[in-house]
C-alpha cells in the first residue's frame, strides 16, 4: 500500500511558496519574527528560504506562526472622503 501524501508537500508548502514570493514578502516576515525572536532578520531570511527549498522541515509551532502571518489582514491606507460642494 503506497503512503498518503504529506499535506505539508502536497498543499502547506506550494501554498507558502506562492505567498512568500511576492517582493518583500519573505523579508517582512523575517523581520516579524526576529522581533519576536534573538535571531536577527537575515538568519531568519536564510532559514526561511531553507524551508522553502525544502532543505528544512519546520516544527509545527512556526508552521502556525508563518500561517498567521500570512493570514493576517493587510491595511491598506483608507482614502480621504471627497470633498463635498456646499
Amino acid at each position: 500500500m503506497p503512503d498518503k501524501p504529506d499535506p505539508y508537500e502536497t498543499k502547506w508548502l506550494p501554498r507558502t511558496r506562492r505567498a512568500l514570493a511576492a517582493s518583500g514578502r519573505l523579508t517582512e516576515l523575517a523581520a516579524v519574527l526576529a522581533n519576536e525572536t534573538s535571531r536577527d532578520r537575515d538568519d531568519w531570511a536564510r532559514f526561511l528560504r531553507r524551508i522553502l527549498d525544502g532543505d528544512v522541515k519546520p516544527d509545527p509551532e512556526l508552521v502556525f506562526r508563518i500561517d498567521g502571518f500570512l493570514g493576517r489582514a493587510v491595511k491598506i491606507k483608507p482614502e480621504a472622503p471627497p470633498e463635498l460642494p456646499f
